[in-house]
């Protein structure tokens, strides 16, 4: 599967070589960044997927105007790697205008809307507001359960939105619910080894790690995390938050050995492909760091806070 990526990346690189300069062919161009920047974006490649669609949004906006669906996509597009590198307040900012757009355009029961309520969602739960993380993964839910079928994969999505919301509220009987019922249509649609019916599967691990049945959340890792290691490889960041729920429960079970070498694995892959100050990672060096303190280790503990605020300050100031 990794090699497939590989293929699809090379040509990529071909057609854009081939309409980069040619005459009028703007539109192509910013169609074949697009692209790229979804395929960086599933490879975890998200600085190259950001530069990618930034351009992209650049030549739509002009050849099309601000006003246009399809500059509403390349919006939607920047704002999903924006908040894949952990600029929450951008991501914002880009899904909001194009919520606008799209009901300005559409309506706002448009699959489009729910698609930008969606992103909304997920970017309002890295805030920490979830009671706007709440409206928007409902808003969505709802609009994707009247405009496609019960069985569709955009309902599923939206269950696995609103899933987590509900974890992070903490009400994990909710999101296990959502979660499990995001698994058997995934399932139904893209099959049991599809990255997203992976993903549903770790977020119903989350919820059962939370409710105290590690057996059954441990079973629910284990296959999201042979599904995404199949698909995408050893290093991709969203192996880090599957690795990072399996460190907690071997800090549960007392097994601190495995418990510091699954989250060691988890910071190693997320640092590497996210900003410093990104959610999943804060959430898992705060993960590991109430690890090491139980364990006693509470210098080593201070140190990787200290150091990971550092690396947050100076983030922010590159970007400012």
């Amino acid at each position: 599967m990794q090699g497939r990526f590989t293929d699809a990346d090379a040509l990529y690189r071909r057609a854009l070589a081939t309409v980069e300069h040619a005459r009028g062919a703007e539109v192509p161009l910013a169609a074949t960044l697009q692209g790229m920047s979804a395929l960086h974006r599933d490879q975890g490649r998200f600085a190259e997927a950001l530069v990618a669609g930034r351009r992209a949004l650049e030549i739509v906006e002009r050849v099309v105007g601000p006003d246009h669906p399809m500059t509403g996509w390349a919006v939607m597009n920047v704002a999903a790697v924006a908040r894949d590198r952990g600029r929450t307040s951008d991501a914002e900012v880009l899904y909001r205008r194009a919520l606008a757009l799209f009901e300005r355009r559409y309506g706002a029961e448009h699959p489009a809307a729910g698609w930008a309520h969606h992103g909304l969602a997920a970017v309002a739960r890295d805030a920490g507001r979830l009671d706007v993380a709440h409206g928007a993964a409902t808003r969505a839910l709802a609009i994707f359960e009247r405009a496609f079928p019960p069985r569709h994969a955009a309902v599923a999505g939206a269950h696995v939105g609103l899933a987590a919301v509900h974890r992070a509220r903490a009400e994990a009987a909710k999101s296990e619910r959502l979660a499990r019922h995001a698994i058997a249509i995934f399932t139904d649609t893209l099959g049991p080894r599809h990255p997203s019916t992976a993903w549903a599967r770790a977020t119903a691990a989350g919820a059962l790690r939370e409710q105290g049945r590690l057996g059954d959340a441990s079973a629910q890792y284990a296959d999201a995390l042979a599904v995404i290691e199949a698909v995408h490889g050893p290093r991709h960041p969203a192996l880090g938050v599957v690795l990072r729920g399996q460190a907690m429960i071997a800090a549960l079970e007392a097994r601190p050995d495995d418990a510091d070498r699954l989250f060691r694995r988890a910071i190693d892959i997320q640092a590497s492909a996210h900003d410093p100050a990104h959610p999943e990672l804060r959430r898992t060096v705060l993960a590991f760091t109430t690890h090491l303190r139980a364990t006693g280790r509470s210098g080593e503990a201070d140190e990787i806070m200290a150091r990971g605020m550092r690396d947050a300050e100076a983030a922010s100031e590159r970007y400012d």
